[in-house]
């Protein structure tokens, strides 16, 4: 068998090489294995012989080889591996794991997985590599292709890590996931996301997920449905719409909403929006979409609307108006909403953009006065050209009025008709034009005038004049030619008839391509302005949808520039007149590697005509190439596949004689590891292997080094890659940071029985390779292997390096184990590192200490312990890291509050009886903080009464009689000890933090953990408190723990097993109210009447720290039914006072409160109630009082009737 391909170019080879197999009889080809340097001709047909009689035996050879062609070759001609169920017994996730996967190299593996998971779509065996998959990511990627059952099941464990595309594929089998999606906690912008990427449901269940868009309002924020998905939802379900169009507005096309409301119905939809009284004040309503309402009406009823609402205004004339009330009110509403977005439009006028030009015109020339400003004439005259639309005699007449007032007015006003003309209309008749362009262009024609108008109004005027005296006169006058700096005008296209569209055209195409032809002394720069010249006239048939073949003088000119180019050396890159219309390309074939050498236009020259690869032109086209930093890969695979005795034999032989005269580079050696035979690039690798592990850069061979150096940094590009033991011996010395990529590459491809082999050859190199063989240890080798190599080399090793490397990759590898087996296997290294760690490893390993949550729960207790332990003795140790460290220490902390029923109780009361210990020195504010918080924690993560209570004699009494035996000394920092302050005083500022974070946590570690309620820790605090402290002096601070004590002691009674923290505490308000009542009462009695209003105070602490707003509505009910004393109701006003009332049932219960609080006879009482400080209160009150004096005023009439 030939080991050359016939055919001309690559489509031609391709076909011949995938006939050659057809009339081969497979019993005269051996089929033992694969023989690499046989070529890849015969190695293909082989393959594809074996794949048409499913000789499974050497296609499972074939995957196990090194070559990824003939593994690709394999994967895309055997289809029958994956749908042929009787090849299962092979391709099941237990065999491909055990047996397939070990022998093939890494990428060969990944390719296999991808072609699996694209190919099998039987769900049944799906879910079974599914549930075979430990990485989470992984397993997700099978998820696509299994039941709908099975991904309902499934798909919560993956939320956060399925992406869009992903996402979609779900959803195509089942709506219920994207349920799922928009139910977790994924952050809101990716629901989003999710939703407008799933549009396409709407055609498989439109109910089902036109429910998933309307259940939450902030997720359709950025939700748009294009015309398509409009027209669909409105055939099929359009009353959803309209019942509902606050919500869907901005979500749905509204153009296409419009047309599917008819005409004639637009008006009476708008009016019925603006029906409501609230209607004017709401923030789904955009000026935008009014405008599309008005535009989309009739032209009769947009004029009636416009004139009634917003000229006339005859809504305001009550007296006037005979419309019926509900139309005059949705006029109003309609009228004064437009007003508050009057930043869209300045002046009234505007609204007669919206009319005719017989109504505007008599209309605004009556408004138009002198002491108008020019932004207001501009506007007007901009109003008008748009009224007049493309109506040559509304133009007529409009330019005649204004030719005859504004001729020698204000140039702003002639920029801006000129410039109103071009925007909105250029159909103006010939005597229109001669008087705009006499009027109001005089300037620009004038030959000896300086032009007074800046350049951007003299190149629109000389783009007016050049299309109007084409179409008017057909030549443009020498001044304009001067004045227009060219462009293609393509602007003007599509508003020009056909004839004078073509006539525009050859003017603009004549005028660039005559400068072109200028002749001048030929240099670069000279040259350069040509070039751009040249672009300019591609830009003008690119722009007017022309085709450069229709043109062969253009075609010319561009193989004249490019053979001057050439003849001269410039070296000018022509790559943007190549690229300009990929329809030009083949207009340009026989100069494209002349006009932009890349492998595209390589590729294509083989696709098409390889001819023109011939001879030493190749080469030096080449080098160009690779001057520019172009990779050439694909195409050199190209030639070595397909043309391996013609272009690739010539191209090794060129360049492997430039490799021996000295004059190699990057792209000779890194297209020689590619085109190469095997044999030749292994004896080519041995013959540059470096001899010295030191360069002696005063006796090297520079031309010897650049060939070693670039063979150690493209090696691995050849195909099949180099042995391992190659790279390696490359890799020494001072030739290691070159030889990386090849190293990283190879090594990363080995298969799992040559990883056991040739990474600790990695581990027994020196420093500068070993921490990258720990680092392909990690990956490529179990964590049984990984532990026997890591624990040799950290004994025999001490390098810092090392040692940092080994942490990072233990650290990041344990955070990723989820199977308890390998954890177990990992945490030993782990451990042995935490009891070796010293005070001079690299920082970063510190970093990893204070991220004790990213490992698995079943080792962070352990790991949090050493890490603490030894964090602080460096604390300690180096004083200079303090401040670096402390604020890292704040997340040890956290940990530790939140994981306190994990950590051992022993070690955290240890930490804690250090911090009381140090009391009442000073700490820093940030740790103390942080000590305090995991103080509250430590007591509340109680589970058992027994467990609380030594808690509180072991760690809580301690505090407390600590801080009040110090509770009086002031802090040694204070200079002024005159001016007392509760700031002086650091254990009372201490205590008062602690009983702020303890009352704070209590609901939470009582709902979210289900600790026990911490009555007696509660009762300790109070007691020890009454006798150290004066009460009189902290009544704040008592009161607290009181009512704290209180609401503990009723929640406990009022729990049942089932129930959460609200069902509760709906269960206890009315006991609750009459409690707090009795309390108040008292501390009226006991210390004076007004004492109510520190009372309250205290009262709206506790009450936000356990209770919901509607639940506080609920008790403030039941505390005003408990007794008729004037300082409750006072107290209640107080607390009504803080919040905001949005919902329509809490509105109604604070109606009920107020009602209540009115009716009662005390002026106190009600001096409080009309004095409410909280504005939505207060307009409650108003409005309950209007409507209490009407009700009043209703029932006197009807007694007079």
């Amino acid at each position: 068998m030939t080991a050359e391909l016939q055919g001309h170019h690559l489509g031609a080879r391709h076909k011949y090489l995938n006939l050659l197999s057809k009339p081969i009889d497979q019993e005269y080809v051996s089929f033992e294995n694969i023989d690499i340097s046989a070529g890849d001709i015969i190695n293909i047909v082989k393959i594809d012989l074996a794949s048409k009689n499913r000789n499974i035996n050497y296609i499972l050879i074939v995957l196990q080889c090194e070559d990824m062609l003939y593994i690709s070759r394999a994967l895309k001609q055997c289809p029958w591996l994956i749908s042929d169920n009787g090849y299962e017994n092979i391709f099941n996730p237990e065999y491909l794991h055990k047996v397939l996967y070990p022998k093939m190299t890494t990428k060969a593996v990944t390719k296999l997985k991808k072609y699996i998971k694209l190919n099998l779509k039987e769900c049944q065996r799906v879910e079974q590599f599914y549930a075979y998959e430990e990485n989470e990511k992984e397993a997700l990627e099978w998820l696509p292709n299994c039941s709908p059952e099975f991904i309902v099941t499934n798909f919560k464990k993956h939320i956060y890590h399925v992406d869009i595309p992903l996402l979609k594929r779900l959803c195509e089998k089942t709506i219920e996931a994207l349920e799922i999606y928009l139910n977790s906690n994924i952050i809101f912008f990716k629901k989003q996301q999710a939703l407008q990427a799933t549009t396409f449901l709407l055609k498989i269940d439109l109910k089902k997920y036109l429910e998933l868009v309307e259940k939450d309002s902030t997720l359709w924020y950025n939700l748009k449905f294009n015309s398509n998905c409009t027209k669909y939802i409105l055939t099929q379900d359009a009353s959803r719409i309209m019942n509902n169009f606050e919500f869907y507005y901005s979500v749905i096309d509204i153009k296409t909403f419009l047309n599917h409301l008819k005409k004639g119905n637009v008006k009476h939809f708008l009016y019925k929006l603006f029906e409501d009284k609230k209607s004017k004040e709401r923030g789904f309503i955009k000026f935008e979409m009014l405008v599309n309402f008005l535009t989309a009406m009739p032209e009769a009823d947009r004029l009636e609307t416009v004139k009634q609402v917003f000229l006339e205004k005859i809504h305001l004339i009550a007296d006037k108006c005979h419309l019926p009330k509900p139309l005059r009110i949705s006029m109003n509403n309609l009228y004064t909403f437009m007003y508050t977005c009057k930043w869209h439009f300045i002046y009234d006028h505007y609204w007669y953009r919206f009319t005719s030009f017989e109504f505007a015109y008599p209309q605004i020339i009556k408004i138009i006065s002198n002491e108008m400003s020019v932004e207001e004439i501009n506007s007007i005259v901009e109003t008008l050209i748009i009224v007049a639309g493309n109506s040559e005699k509304y133009l007529t007449e409009l330019v005649e009025y204004l030719c005859k007032n504004y001729k020698n007015g204000d140039p702003r006003i002639k920029k801006s008709l000129i410039a109103n003309i071009l925007k909105h209309s250029v159909s103006l008749n010939k005597n229109t034009w001669e008087k705009i362009k006499n009027t109001f262009m005089g300037e620009i024609l004038n030959e000896t005038d300086e032009p007074i108008y800046d350049e951007n109004f003299v190149q629109l005027c000389a783009e007016l004049i050049i299309i109007h005296e084409l179409i008017f006169n057909g030549k443009i006058s020498d001044i304009i030619h001067k004045r227009f700096k060219f462009n293609s005008l393509k602007t003007y296209r599509n508003k020009l008839p056909e004839e004078s569209r073509e006539k525009l055209f050859e003017v603009l195409l004549n005028w660039i391509t005559n400068k072109i032809n200028i002749q001048v002394e030929l240099n670069k720069k000279e040259y350069l302005n040509k070039v751009d010249l040249l672009d300019s006239v591609l830009n003008l048939l690119n722009d007017w949808n022309k085709e450069l073949c229709d043109y062969p003088v253009i075609l010319k000119m561009i193989t004249d520039f490019v053979k001057v180019n050439e003849e001269n050396s410039w070296d000018i890159d022509f790559s943007k007149i190549y690229n300009k219309n990929k329809s030009w390309r083949k207009d340009l074939f026989a100069v494209s590697l002349k006009m932009h050498p890349s492998q595209s236009v390589l590729l294509n020259i083989l696709k098409h005509d390889p001819s023109l690869l011939e001879g030493y032109y190749y080469t030096h086209i080449e080098n160009k190439v690779y001057r520019k930093g172009i990779s050439l890969d694909q195409f050199h695979k190209k030639l070595k596949i397909f043309w391996p005795e013609s272009i690739s034999k010539q191209l090794v032989h060129t360049f492997e004689q430039q490799l021996k005269s000295g004059t190699s580079n990057k792209a000779m050696i890194r297209a020689l590891c590619i085109c190469m035979p095997r044999n030749s690039l292994l004896q080519l690798l041995i013959q540059y292997i470096p001899q010295q592990d030191v360069i002696n850069w005063a006796t090297i061979d520079e031309g010897n080094l650049n060939i070693q150096q670039n063979l150690a940094m493209n090696m691995h590009v050849a195909r099949p890659q180099p042995r391992p033991e190659i790279v390696l011996d490359y890799a020494k010395g001072d030739h290691v940071a070159h030889s990386l990529p090849a190293l990283y590459s190879i090594f990363y491809n080995l298969n799992w029985s040559q990883s056991q082999k040739f990474i600790p050859m990695l581990l027994n190199k020196k420093v500068s390779l070993q921490k990258h063989g720990i680092r392909l240890a990690f990956i490529k080798l179990l964590p049984m292997e990984v532990k026997k190599l890591l624990t040799e080399v950290l004994n025999e090793n001490k390098n810092l390096t090392i040692r940092h490397v080994a942490f990072t990759l233990t650290f990041k590898v344990l955070c990723k184990q989820k199977d308890s087996a390998k954890i177990q296997h990992l945490w030993p290294i782990m451990d042995n590192f935490l009891n070796d760690l010293t005070h001079e490893e690299n920082k970063a390993i510190y970093d990893l200490l204070f991220q004790v949550e990213n490992l698995p729960r079943s080792v962070q207790p352990q790991f949090f312990c050493k890490a603490y332990m030894f964090l602080k003795s460096l604390m300690t140790s180096k004083k200079d890291y303090y401040a670096y460290m402390k604020y890292s220490f704040k997340r040890l902390y956290n940990h530790a509050c939140e994981n306190c029923n994990q950590l051992p109780p022993e070690f955290l009361k240890s930490i804690l009886l250090e911090y009381i210990n140090e009391l009442p020195n000073k700490d820093d504010n940030f740790h103390n903080s942080s000590k305090i918080e995991l103080l509250s924690a430590f007591i509340l993560c109680s589970d058992t009464k027994e467990s609380l209570s030594e808690k509180c004699q072991s760690v809580l009494i301690p505090f407390l009689q600590k801080c009040f035996k110090h509770w009086n000394d002031i802090n040694k920092d204070v200079e002024n000890k005159e001016i007392i302050d509760e700031s002086m005083y650091f254990v009372r500022l201490c205590f008062h933090e602690f009983m702020y974070t303890f009352s704070k946590n209590t609901k939470k570690f009582i709902s979210e953990k289900n600790t026990i309620v911490p009555i007696e820790a509660f009762e300790i605090i109070q007691n020890e408190f009454v006798k150290f402290i004066d009460t009189t002096c902290y009544y704040l601070t008592l009161t607290m723990l009181q009512l704290n004590y209180t609401f503990l002691i009723i929640f406990e009674s009022c729990k049942k097993d089932g129930d959460d923290w609200d069902k509760t505490c709906s269960r206890m308000l009315p006991g609750m109210a009459q409690a707090f009542s009795d309390h108040l009462k008292d501390h009226c009695n006991k210390y004076f009447t007004h004492v109510y209003v520190l009372f309250e105070i205290v009262l709206h602490t506790v009450l936000t720290q356990y209770l919901k707003k509607s639940m506080i509505l609920e008790f403030l009910k039941n505390l005003l039914n408990c007794e008729n004393f004037i300082p409750l109701y006072l107290v209640v006003i107080k607390l009504l006072c803080y919040y905001s009332y949005e919902s329509d049932e809490d509105i109604n219960t604070v109606k009920d409160l107020l009602g209540t609080i009115s009716s009662h006879t005390s002026p106190e009482v009600q001096i409080h109630y009309y004095q409410c400080h909280n504005i939505q209160l207060k307009s409650i009150t108003e409005s309950m009082i209007c409507d209490s004096i009407k009700q009043k005023y209703d029932k006197n009439v009807q007694v007079d009737s």
